[in-house]
């Protein structure tokens, strides 16, 4: 009864043309299988023994890891990619992404999808699998399409199979078995395959990961500081002997741009690295904190807040005035003050520059010097006199007034001595970095500073404002304000120029600062999405479960196939084993074939095998009982 020893044709119709399936078998055949009998017969137990602890328990067992399995795992990954976003824009809500993370987040959500994609893929693969051998039991097939039924796991044969089972129009290989209801579910299969991997892709179009204009990040890299090597705004210097003059004019020129900066009280907190152009006030001085950025965004207003911070500081003392006089130097006439240290024992005269002596006007005159030896108050401070000439109707400023001052730029110093901005610099540029002494010096006397050295009569320059303007306030000035307008242009210089002037790069240094990322997620269409692809494969888990008959369900492997089509193949003559498939459909041996997959009754009970139209029936319910 096993079928390989019985003509499945109609001996009435074929004696005549061609031999029949038993008489096809060689010789040689029958031979080496009554030598070999008694292993045969002893294999063929222990098979049909195998058989029936196979389709008892290991069908089973195959049949719920690939179908049960691989849904929890699709469940498994749909809950990791939401949990990869969540994290993404919870965790990161009030950082923002650096690149590291934003590379991470990628990574991990195109994994997870890919990994999705390849699971939904490799389930419906198996569905198709596990459920062909249920459609081969249905009925009985020629030879090409059996062939397709149990090849159906490829979408190419999948889609062979469509044009074989065409119900209509029939029109060459078009049709060659027509059957609505294998064409009707193999089309809705490849639609199902199709489908999910169309969401799949789709679902990473759900969010998207942007430039950030809230948050700076930071990575390893490139530092761009400011470069305080020397006060510059690439001006071109004639002589050496203009190097002190050009650098105190860009002094000056940076400050006189600082006097719409941010005012913010000192201790105030700086908000996540934006750049606010803040100078800071103290009670007594004036504070600004240095900005840091990457040399891809030099001016960007995401900065790195830094550790370094630089104080202005600035004191004057009043001399006592009595009037405006004409006075002779050098055989010329100029407007002078009359001043007096001594309660005027003694008179001393202060000579100002052409066109200072207007009402109401404010002179800032400040010496340049030869070296650093020659500042009488310090090695980072610069001298200056300031005069305020008196109104002609002397009702808004009633008296001249004619101040000395003292101005300093403190040290660079370390907001917090035990964290440092930068590894790995030398001294040289540490000193570019800190600012030394001769750039302190320009800087704390910016205010007095045009640019051009003194000449003729005078050893100082001078510098006039417009009444009422920032430095020139329409009032009778007072030490206490003097100084503080000092010390402000002072850092309002510093600020100025970390913010738009020459920077210094420095590599391999740690938080650089970067435009950071935002993750932003539609969660509506990533619901929608996730829930038509587990419908989807849920759908497909449910035919699978109503359609597919357990038992009949073999594995996928070289060795178990070859077993179930060897009653067919050994219809075959062996002087030709290298025929292909389509060799071996249209041989004469198997011409007209049709067979089915199924049980056949044995006196020791059923077993799963080749079924030969017009020898065996089809049997759609039994088999070995648990």
């Amino acid at each position: 009864m096993s079928g390989r020893g019985r003509d499945v044709h109609d001996s009435r119709s074929r004696s005549r043309t061609r031999p029949s399936i038993k008489n096809a078998t060689s010789n040689a055949s029958e031979k080496r299988e009554s030598e070999n009998s008694p292993m045969l017969e002893s294999a063929q137990i222990v098979h049909r023994k195998s058989q029936r602890s196979y389709l008892k328990d290991k069908a089973r067992v195959t049949f719920f890891m690939k179908t049960i399995g691989q849904f929890l795992l699709t469940l498994i990954q749909c809950i990791g990619i939401i949990l990869a976003i969540k994290t993404a824009t919870a965790w990161k809500s009030q950082l923002g992404l650096s690149r590291t993370d934003n590379r991470l987040f990628g990574g991990v959500t195109t994994g997870l999808t890919l990994g999705l994609g390849l699971n939904l893929a490799s389930s419906l693969k198996n569905y198709a699998s596990l459920l062909r051998w249920t459609f081969l039991s249905r009925g009985w097939y020629n030879l090409d399409t059996f062939d397709l039924i149990l090849s159906s796991s490829s979408l190419t044969k999948l889609t062979e199979l469509i044009f074989k089972s065409w119900p209509w129009p029939r029109w060459g290989h078009l049709g060659a078995q027509p059957s609505a209801k294998i064409c009707g579910l193999s089309i809705i299969w490849i639609l199902f395959a199709f489908g999910t991997q169309v969401l799949v892709a789709s679902l990473s179009l759900t969010w998207a990961s942007e430039p950030s204009s809230r948050y700076t990040s930071y990575d390893d890299g490139t530092l761009s500081v400011a470069d305080f090597s020397r006060w510059t705004m690439d001006r071109a210097i004639v002589l050496p002997s203009q190097e002190v003059g050009t650098q105190a004019a860009a002094a000056h020129d940076y400050g006189v741009e600082s006097q719409n900066y941010n005012e913010t009280e000192y201790g105030t907190n700086f908000s996540n690295g934006v750049l606010t152009r803040n100078v800071y006030n103290g009670s007594d001085f004036w504070a600004y904190t240095f900005l840091d950025s990457s040399p891809d965004e030099p001016f960007h207003e995401l900065r790195r807040v830094s550790n370094r911070e630089v104080r202005t500081t600035a004191s004057c003392a009043e001399l006592p005035t009595r009037d405006l006089v004409w006075c002779y130097f050098l055989n010329r006439t100029y407007a002078c003050v009359e001043y007096s240290t001594d309660n005027f024992e003694t008179v001393q005269y202060w000579a100002l520059p052409n066109n200072t002596w207007s009402g109401g006007s404010v002179t800032y005159m400040g010496t340049l010097w030869e070296s650093d030896d020659d500042s009488s108050c310090g090695p980072r401070c610069a001298n200056m006199t300031v005069y305020q000439a008196a109104t002609f109707n002397d009702t808004i400023i009633p008296k001249h007034t004619l101040l000395q001052c003292n101005s300093t730029i403190e040290e660079v110093k370390d907001i917090n001595p035990t964290l440092s901005d930068f590894s790995g610099i030398t001294n040289s540029t540490r000193g570019q970095i800190y600012m030394n002494n001769t750039v302190a010096r320009l800087g704390a006397g910016a205010i007095s500073f045009n640019g051009f050295q003194p000449a003729g009569d005078f050893d100082y320059t001078a510098v006039l404002y417009h009444v009422g303007s920032r430095f020139n306030p329409n009032t009778t000035i007072t030490t206490w304000q003097m100084a503080d307008l000092i010390s402000r242009f002072s850092i309002g210089a510093i600020a100025a120029s970390d913010d738009h002037g020459p920077r210094l790069e420095l590599k391999n240094q740690h938080n650089v600062p970067r435009q950071a990322s935002e993750v932003r997620v539609y969660w509506t269409r990533i619901w929608i999405i996730m829930g038509v692809i587990v419908g989807i494969q849920g759908s497909a888990l449910i035919a699978l479960l109503v359609l597919a008959d357990i038992d009949l369900i073999r594995d996928d492997s070289y060795l178990s196939i070859s077993r179930l089509l060897l009653p067919i193949v050994e219809k075959l003559p062996r002087e030709n084993d290298s025929k292909c498939a389509k060799d071996i459909r249209e041989s004469m041996e198997l011409e007209g074939v049709e067979v089915a997959y199924g049980w056949r009754r044995k006196d020791d009970g059923v077993e799963v095998d080749i079924l030969w139209k017009g020898h065996d029936r089809l049997m759609r319910e039994g088999g070995p009982q648990a």
